[in-house]
């Protein structure tokens, strides 16, 4: 089983190359998790991610703050949450999710 066997993924995010973006979330998971978050250009994923990060989760909720540079400009960006890869299911809970440039 793997991370992106099962995903979240919020599409058509504008990015510009260069920029530097934070990308804050609370996380919360009925037992513990390791969730994939990942950030690329949807229209051409073959260009690898801007940000992959894994993220624990657990019954605890949980501030999550990350911070990456574009390398490309895309209208077409994807915010993804690999949830797959656990050996039990579980209930995920995302809230407050924010992208913003940073500075």
């Amino acid at each position: 089983m793997n991370a992106w066997d099962a995903g979240l993924v919020h599409g058509g995010l504008g990015l510009r190359a260069d920029t530097g973006y934070a990308l804050v979330f609370r996380i919360a998971a009925s037992t513990p998790a390791r969730v994939r978050v990942t950030v690329q250009d949807g229209a051409s994923p073959e260009a690898g991610p801007m940000l992959v990060h894994d993220v624990p989760a657990g019954p605890q909720p949980c501030l999550v703050a990350l911070r990456f540079v574009a390398d490309a400009d895309t209208d077409a960006g994807e915010l993804g949450f690999g949830v797959g890869g656990q050996r039990t299911a579980y209930s995920l809970t995302l809230d407050d999710v924010s992208l913003r440039p940073a500075g």
